[in-house]
């Protein structure tokens, strides 16, 4: 990636709505999802992570799969290749594009659509539903649970990762990733949308999800790059999984 494209990838986001900002980086960086120096690049490192994390819950071959904010598909593309029936919603043309091409180039049969996270149409018609990095972009946390929940059938698997509403999150996140070492764009997180995990527990369980589970995401900065892995510190980065009850049967 050039020195020049990389200026125009770091310009500010403030001006734009939380589902235009991957829009726009898209529109400045066509690579970015697949680039591997693009500001992006991190989550090719912390896919596996993910996939493992999903993969030692539940099973995905034959499964039908929700990724929501699926961006350029890099998760989705793993767990097709997992043996997963895909189905990727974004609200980002641009980033859908892109998923699209590159899951027809790798082979790989993904179905992309374009939609808000709060406006899910399903009913009831996947095993397994991940929201990674999304939950923090959304304008209304409540709506978008309650959309994920009801396209879950019931005894379903809910996945995501986000993060905390704490000063050492913003400071990693937003600080240091945006200001200090400029890896990202300012502009692109709200601390105001970071979430809490008992808040994001509280609406889970209004929406009939269980939470089961709750890992911090910890780096080893000695080694370059950092060596990911999962904690019980969940000040930062955090991710879980919560299960659909089933209905009572009398």
């Amino acid at each position: 990636m050039s020195q020049i494209s990389l200026t125009e990838v770091l310009k500010p986001l403030y001006h734009l709505a939380e589902h235009r900002k991957y829009e726009e980086l898209v529109r400045r960086l066509p690579g970015l999802w697949w680039e591997p120096y693009s500001p992006l690049a991190g989550l090719h490192r912390l896919n596996p992570l993910r996939l493992q994390y999903v993969q030692e819950v539940v099973e995905l071959n034959g499964k039908r799969v929700l990724d929501v904010g699926c961006g350029g598909g890099i998760f989705a593309e793993a767990a097709a290749r997992a043996g997963a029936k895909v189905v990727g919603v974004d609200p980002s043309v641009r980033s859908l594009h892109r998923a699209d091409a590159h899951a027809r180039g790798q082979g790989l049969e993904i179905e992309y659509a374009q939609g808000f996270a709060e406006s899910l149409e399903f009913a009831e018609e996947f095993e397994i539903i991940c929201a990674f990095h999304v939950l923090e972009h959304v304008d209304d946390l409540p709506q978008t649970l309650a959309a994920c929940a009801k396209a879950l059938k019931p005894g379903g698997f809910f996945f995501w990762l986000t993060y905390n509403q704490t000063l050492e999150a913003f400071k990693e996140i937003i600080w240091e990733a945006e200001y200090v070492h400029q890896r990202l764009p300012p502009g692109l997180h709200d601390f105001h949308r970071f979430i809490p995990p008992e808040r994001l527990r509280e609406l889970l369980t209004t929406c009939g999800i269980t939470v089961q589970d709750m890992r911090g995401l910890g780096r080893d900065r000695s080694t370059s790059p950092p060596t990911l892995h999962l904690t019980d510190d969940l000040t930062v980065t955090y991710l879980g999984w919560g299960q659909k009850r089933k209905p009572m049967s009398f």
